[in-house]
């Protein structure tokens, strides 16, 4: 295992966790029939996210990118992850949702965490993508 998918395992079972502890916080908002949607969205987003930083893992060691590149990936993908996953949690503990247009300042922190996360994983899954179409184009021609 290559250190870098050391770091997408370790940082993905991290996200994992942190979407499980958010289905603690989900069960009780169902008792207590209050932000039920928002503590939903932490604990299925955290645990989808941990999920998929550990599946990007093993193919990472695949990728046919320089190292400046691998580790902006990495990067790109493992920051954007938190980011996204702290503006689910301050969206459901402050019970706002982080649409555009929302007047108060913590909806429009919680956009911007929301769109910089988005950004983020975006171009990391690019990144990805990429350097497994060059590993593949790379063996069809040796």
């Amino acid at each position: 295992m290559t250190s870098l998918a050391l770091q997408l395992a370790l940082h993905g079972s991290i996200v994992l966790l942190s979407g499980l502890v958010g289905g603690l916080f989900f069960a009780r908002a169902i008792t207590m029939h209050r932000g039920e949607v928002a503590w939903r969205v932490v604990h299925a987003g955290g645990s989808s996210a941990g999920a998929m930083l550990l599946a990007i893992a093993a193919p990472s060691q695949w990728v046919a990118l320089g190292a400046s590149l691998k580790i902006t990936m990495a990067v790109s993908l493992i920051a954007g992850t938190y980011i996204l996953c702290l503006g689910m949690y301050i969206a459901a503990i402050w019970d706002t949702r982080g649409i555009p247009g929302g007047r108060s300042p913590l909806n429009r922190a919680v956009y911007g965490l929301y769109a910089l996360g988005a950004v983020m994983t975006l171009f990391g899954g690019a990144l990805l993508t990429v350097g497994l179409i060059r590993k593949a184009f790379e063996s069809a021609v040796t």
